[in-house]
């Protein structure tokens, strides 16, 4: 398909600068342009699905079993999400047991699923283990939460039962609190906070939060991107701002990664690398259905009153204005292509092509970077970008 017109559509209004605390680092050499590394295109191919493989809990030969409790306190499961709970242990109350089970109080029977668990308490002492049902008896499987410790995550297998036994390690006393998070499928791990109020996996290709499908692709796209940083120069400043708006990724080239390390920040928990795209829509014949950008550099000095502050909003590949969409002549001018489109659900037929990427935190569910030739930190090699699968 032959695209029929190109054009350059700038936004309504000029975006408000704003000036906030100024971010003080080696700023971008211009000079450097032609630095960017691209990603390995191969890093896309059937990685979806990837992430962290999730071990089923089961119990430990050799390790002990627990008398098992004429009580119980119930822990329902199946799309239970996250939920919080509490006690006490003391000299007459030395442990406590909380039963995994489906909301009609019997085994899990619906699938196989992950579970994690976090105990909280001023005494180290405590420890909340996960056992499992075997022979009358309750075997522990080795996995065991302590005392305001990073939470765990494991796989809990259909029609078992389960059970969280409570206690202290020295016979101590203290109140705790016991956060679970039940529900989710078991598929790939790919993320988990250290509360346990946060699980993700990805099952079947779909991804799952604390058991409930999360459209990940519609989250990416309801964010934005702004950065804004300025650098002290003699008598003045130096500024660079860029934004990116209606962001619009490919709906299946995108991976996860294990962690993303770059000069500003971290990510040590877990990432999502979308390709950003834009979208030429055959139907409007335009290009407002796909990613903008915005670029700003400008240089402030005052010098006994004389002034001088010029600005640019030019970017640094194509040399054209913005705030504007992004069209196929920025696709050209990083080497990229433009390709059909049929069947996007989210855009009529046109044509797409990428950009660039965006780093989606799986944490704050927000895009927090913008790798990219466009990105100047990145196309002057001020700033390195580098992740771990």
């Amino acid at each position: 398909m032959k695209i029929k017109k190109l054009a350059a559509v700038l936004f309504a209004a000029l975006l408000v600068l704003s000036f906030g605390a100024p971010v003080y680092a080696d700023p971008p050499d211009l000079a450097n342009l032609g630095n960017f590394v691209d990603i390995d295109p191969s890093d896309f191919a059937g990685s979806n699905d990837s992430g962290i493989e999730i071990d089923f809990a089961e119990h430990v030969a050799g390790m002990g079993t627990v008398v098992l409790p004429r009580t119980r306190n119930v822990i329902t499961s199946v799309a239970d999400g996250y939920t919080t709970t509490g006690g006490s242990i003391s000299t007459t109350n030395t442990e406590d047991f909380y039963w995994l089970l489906d909301v009609n109080e019997s085994p899990i029977n619906s699938g196989n699923e992950v579970f994690g668990w976090r105990l909280s308490s001023s005494n180290p002492a405590l420890v909340a283990a996960l056992c499992e049902l075997q022979n009358g008896s309750l075997g522990l499987t080795g996995d065991i939460a302590y005392a305001d410790d990073e939470g765990v995550v494991t796989g809990l297998e259909a029609n078992k039962i389960y059970v969280l036994y409570v206690t202290s390690l020295d016979g101590s006393a203290g109140s705790y609190s016991l956060s679970t998070n039940a529900g989710s499928p078991l598929g790939s791990l790919w993320y988990y906070s250290d509360d346990i109020s946060d699980i993700k996996t990805m099952y079947n290709g779909s991804l799952y939060k604390n058991g409930v499908s999360f459209n990940i692709i519609a989250s990416a796209q309801n964010s934005g991107w702004y950065r804004n940083d300025e650098y002290p120069v003699a008598y003045g400043f130096e500024q660079y701002t860029q934004q990116l708006a209606n962001i619009k990724v490919h709906p299946n080239n995108y991976f996860r990664v294990s962690a993303v390390n770059t000069s500003t920040y971290s990510l040590p928990k877990g990432a999502v690398i979308f390709q950003l795209e834009a979208v030429y829509t055959a139907q409007t014949q335009n290009w407002n259905n796909g990613s903008s950008f915005m670029y700003f550099h400008s240089w402030y000095e005052n010098i006994n009153g004389n002034v001088q502050h010029p600005m640019n909003w030019r970017d640094i590949v194509t040399n054209r204005i913005t705030p504007r969409f992004f069209d196929a002549t920025d696709v050209w001018s990083i080497g990229g292509d433009m390709y059909d489109v049929y069947s996007y659900s989210e855009t009529p037929s046109g044509q797409r092509g990428c950009v660039g990427y965006v780093v989606y935190d799986l944490a704050s569910e927000s895009i927090v970077d913008f790798y990219s030739p466009y990105n100047v930190f990145y196309a002057t090699g001020a700033e390195s970008f580098n992740y771990t699968p």
